[in-house]
């Protein structure tokens, strides 16, 4: 597997106070790889470790095998990030805002056109401080954009968004990587992590606490089977009694069953012991409620 980011044995400390300790992780090319944790667990602090805003105290950041320091630049050139907010030029428009990203990246003024259009900012002469929260944050996207980088570093790139905005982000992000750019990014939406990333981990107390794909994460979390019934407990109890494992929630009994002959027969065992069944329905493995249960 090759990877656009690897980072090694990583450890960051601000006087005194350890804020990573020994981070590593694996960023698949091509990935949309989300980076959760709760607040003040380091995340904004690895991300300036990865774009060279800080150094290392120890370990390796490599980005597509170049490896990351405050001396070396020649890896800038592939990574797209947020440098400045739009909030700080509130008299630009989004061109001259855009046309900074480009000097500052050495690319070519047409560049501004075509990231406008992706981020549906086109035909914008409408002054950055008069721009809503969800449109600074699509002008942030754009700014990431200029020069076409092979790898996206983000800090909640659909904050403050519409429904229709996150939308179209996700479209976005999704058609970037089938052109072969690689996105990481920070989240607190997991339900849209789950939607659009193929990839996650979990930084708590500074290290790394679980990686994985999307997928293996589904894969190792099955789906479970409920019942709503109206004795939860002496269902439990009358499907015990047949060799039955269930576990009660509230009114429900929920059940890892995934045979419709074997679910035929729970609802058999429950209707001939005279337990009201109300409804049944499937609960499928939720990543917003896993990072939850795990980290609270």
């Amino acid at each position: 597997m090759e990877l656009a980011i690897e980072v090694k044995s990583l450890q960051k400390s601000f006087s005194r106070k350890k804020i990573l300790n020994n981070i590593n992780l694996h960023v698949p090319k091509g990935s949309i790889y989300a980076f959760l944790g709760q607040n003040g667990q380091g995340k904004s602090t690895t991300i300036k470790l990865l774009t060279g805003v800080l150094e290392a105290d120890a370990g390796s950041i490599k980005l597509f095998d170049h490896l990351v320091s405050l001396s070396s630049t020649s890896y800038r050139k592939h990574i797209g990030c947020l440098i400045d907010s739009p909030s700080n030029y509130p008299n630009l428009i989004a061109n001259e805002f855009l046309h900074i990203a480009c000097i500052l990246k050495s690319a070519a003024k047409s560049e501004v056109e075509r990231v406008l259009e992706l981020v549906n900012l086109e035909n914008s002469a409408v002054r950055i401080k008069d721009y809503s929260l969800g449109m600074k944050q699509r002008l942030s996207i754009a700014f990431a954009l200029i020069g076409n980088p092979k790898l996206l570093i983000l800090d909640e790139p659909t904050s403050a968004l519409d429904p229709l905005g996150i939308q179209n982000i996700r479209s976005l992000f999704q058609r970037l990587t089938k052109q072969g750019c690689t996105i990481f990014l920070s989240s607190h939406n997991l339900e849209e992590v789950e939607k659009v990333c193929s990839h996650f981990c979990v930084l708590h107390d500074g290290s790394i606490q679980f990686e994985s794909s999307i997928k293996d994460w589904q894969k190792s979390h099955e789906t479970s089977f409920a019942v709503e019934v109206c004795r939860p407990h002496l269902a439990q109890q009358v499907l015990a009694e047949n060799n039955i494992t269930a576990k009660v929630s509230d009114s429900n009994i929920k059940l890892h069953s995934n045979s419709l002959e074997q679910r035929a027969a729970i609802h058999k065992v429950l209707f001939d012991n005279d337990i009201q069944i109300f409804r049944s329905f499937d609960i499928k493995p939720n990543l917003e409620q896993w990072f939850i249960e795990t980290q609270y």
